[in-house]
């Protein structure tokens, strides 16, 4: 498969999902802004997968990932996804030109500034009223407006099937999982591994035939 079919693959995953919003935070955590997706293709036989390869790299999609998602975690993300696909089955093939997986895994990294803007009263009503109470309304009864700049960060994981991809199908991407709200706070080691994992826990089908 070509780069440029595979990053057409993976832009067309990533703009399928929804990117939430966020607005004054309110003391909340990153945990409450993030999303955790999966989908699948009704009728893959996953079953009959035995093998997979995946790239030891995630690709940045957009001009911003690089600076605002980083790579400090690729390695766990990468290493963390592995082992789910092992832990059900599926034998790593590292050697694709002496051995063709069933399935190919890739991963792209998507990250965004965004700037929303909200009204707020108090603010309006707090600048006013420090101008002291006189005998003239103001000229504007309504409310002052706010701007928050917030990033979001997401992570999509594709399963491709080399079947159906080496015979030129449109979308032979037959499972999808995403995880969004990456930027939205301080993050952790263990805040990764555990949205990884919930990827797969939330797709019990994932399993090979060679699973014991």
């Amino acid at each position: 498969m070509s780069v440029r079919r595979l990053i057409s693959l993976m832009i067309s995953a990533l703009v399928l999902g929804v990117i939430p919003s966020c607005f004054p935070s309110h003391g909340l955590s990153v945990e409450d802004y993030d999303t955790v997706l999966t989908g699948y293709i009704p009728g893959t036989p996953f079953a009959s997968y035995r093998t997979f390869a995946m790239p030891d790299t995630i690709i940045h999609v957009g001009d911003d990932t690089d600076k605002l998602l980083g790579r400090s975690y690729d390695a766990l993300m990468l290493s963390t996804i592995a082992r789910n696909l092992e832990a059900r089955g599926f034998r790593r093939v590292i050697d694709t030109l002496q051995e063709t997986p069933d399935v190919m895994v890739y991963v792209a990294g998507t990250a965004s500034s965004f700037t929303s803007y909200y009204s707020s009263w108090n603010d309006y009503w707090d600048d006013y009223w420090g101008w002291g109470w006189g005998p003239y309304y103001p000229p504007y009864w309504g409310p002052s407006y706010n701007s928050l700049t917030y990033n979001i960060g997401r992570i999509n994981i594709d399963m491709v099937d080399n079947g159906l991809a080496r015979r030129g199908l449109t979308n032979p991407i037959v499972w999808s999982g995403s995880m969004s709200g990456l930027l939205a706070g301080s993050i952790s080691r263990p805040y990764i591994t555990t949205k990884i994992n919930q990827l797969f826990e939330q797709s019990p089908y994932l399993v090979t035939g060679g699973a014991q």
